[in-house]
C-alpha cells in the first residue's frame, strides 16, 4: 500500500499476495464462502489481515451512508457504457500494461477509521462545507436535484462549493482530471472500541482503476491536507495487480473473475487411503491449533503471519463483504 501524508498505516492490517473480497446478502453466506476457501487452502495459503464491512440500508432512498452520514458513491463513472469501461477501468491494449493484465482492473483497499465522536461534535454546516453536499438529501451544495453536476467554472472563488471541499478536490471536473475518476464501492465496517474506549468504525474503501498512477494516487495525491483529515485516518489496506475478466452473456460488460481456484497438493495420507493415520493427523493439527494462534507458513522463502483480525463483526446488517489479504 502506498503511504500518503496524512496516512497511519498500521503494518498488521498491510500487505500480502492475494488480495480477496467476498460479498454476498447475508452475513453468513459470506462467512462459510471464507471458511470454504480456508479448508481448502490451509497447506498453501494462510489469511494476513481481514476486515469484515457491510453496507448500511438507504434511508431514506437511493444511495447507502457511510458512517459520517452522508451518502457514499454517488458520482461514480457509468462503467456498465463499454468506452467508460475501457477508458477508465478495464485493463486495454496500448496502454504500457503486460498482456497478462488485459481485461483485468487494479483493485485498490483502503481501511479508513474514522473518529466518529469528534466528528458528530462539528456543526451540520461545517460538516456540509468540507464534503461539498447537504447531508440530508446528497445534493451537491447549491443545487436541488442528486443528479445535478457543480458547475466550478461558475464558482472559481469556492463561494458555493468551497475550493478545499472533498468533492471539488477529489474530483475537479476539467479536461486534464477526467480519465483520473475511479470506480468506487465503499463499506462500513464496526469493530467495537479501541483500548481507549474510542469507537473504532470506519470504511473499507474499495476502487477499480485501469492504471494507479493516472487515476487512485492522482486522486489522492489532491486530497492531501484536505480539511477531512482531521476526522478520518487511513489505517491499513493494499492494492491487486489486474486478474482476467469474463463477459456477461447478458450486457456483454466484463467483470472481475471471482472463480478462480487455488491449486492443491494432494493430502499424502488421504490418498494412501490410510484412515487411522488421517485421523491422527488431524487430531494433531487440532491440538496445534488449540496451543494457540503463533504458527507461521514459511511460503516462498517468506515467514507469512498468522490471521491478524479474524473476528467476525456482530453488527453486520445487509450485504456483507468479507476483505482479506493472503
Amino acid at each position: 500500500m502506498t503511504s500518503f501524508p496524512n496516512d497511519n498505516l498500521n503494518p498488521d492490517l498491510c500487505g500480502g499476495d492475494l488480495l480477496l473480497q467476498i460479498c454476498a446478502g447475508r452475513p453468513d453466506t459470506a462467512i462459510h464462502a471464507l471458511r470454504d476457501i480456508a479448508k481448502h487452502t490451509r497447506d498453501a495459503i494462510q489469511i494476513n489481515w481481514r476486515m469484515d464491512g457491510f453496507v448500511s440500508p438507504a434511508r431514506p432512498a437511493g444511495v447507502p451512508r457511510n458512517h459520517l452520514g452522508f451518502m457514499d458513491g454517488i458520482a461514480n463513472p457509468n462503467v456498465t457504457d463499454p468506452e467508460v469501461a475501457n477508458r477508465l477501468m478495464w485493463v486495454v491494449p496500448g496502454i504500457g500494461e503486460p498482456d497478462w493484465a488485459l481485461g483485468g482492473t487494479y483493485h485498490v483497499c483502503r481501511i479508513i477509521r474514522m473518529f466518529i465522536e469528534f466528528w458528530d461534535r462539528v456543526s451540520l454546516g461545517e460538516q456540509q462545507t468540507m464534503i461539498g453536499r447537504y447531508r440530508a438529501s446528497g445534493n451537491v451544495l447549491g443545487t436541488t436535484s442528486l443528479t445535478a453536476l457543480p458547475d466550478y467554472a461558475a464558482d472559481p472563488n469556492g463561494n458555493i462549493i468551497p475550493l478545499i471541499a472533498h468533492i471539488r478536490l477529489a474530483n475537479p471536473r476539467t479536461t486534464g482530471t477526467e480519465d483520473s475518476r475511479i470506480f468506487r464501492r465503499g463499506y462500513n465496517y464496526d469493530n467495537g472500541a479501541d483500548l481507549a474506549g474510542n469507537l473504532d468504525m470506519g470504511l473499507i474503501f474499495n476502487c477499480f482503476q485501469q492504471n494507479l498512477a493516472r487515476q487512485f494516487i492522482a486522486n489522492q495525491t489532491r486530497l492531501i491536507g484536505e480539511p477531512m483529515v482531521d476526522y478520518i485516518s487511513p489505517v491499513g489496506g493494499g492494492t491487486s495487480s489486474p486478474s482476467p475478466a469474463y463477459a456477461t452473456p447478458a450486457t456483454g460488460t466484463r467483470a472481475p473473475c471471482s472463480s478462480v481456484r487455488p491449486r492443491m497438493r494432494p493430502d499424502p495420507l488421504v490418498r494412501r487411503g490410510a484412515t487411522r493415520d488421517r485421523g491422527i493427523r488431524r487430531a494433531g493439527e487440532r491440538k496445534r491449533d488449540r496451543a494457540g494462534s503463533g504458527r507461521q507458513l514459511r511460503r516462498g522463502g517468506r515467514v507469512c503471519r498468522p490471521i491478524a483480525r479474524s473476528h467476525t463483526a456482530s453488527v453486520m446488517r445487509s450485504s456483507p463483504v468479507h476483505v482479506f489479504r493472503l
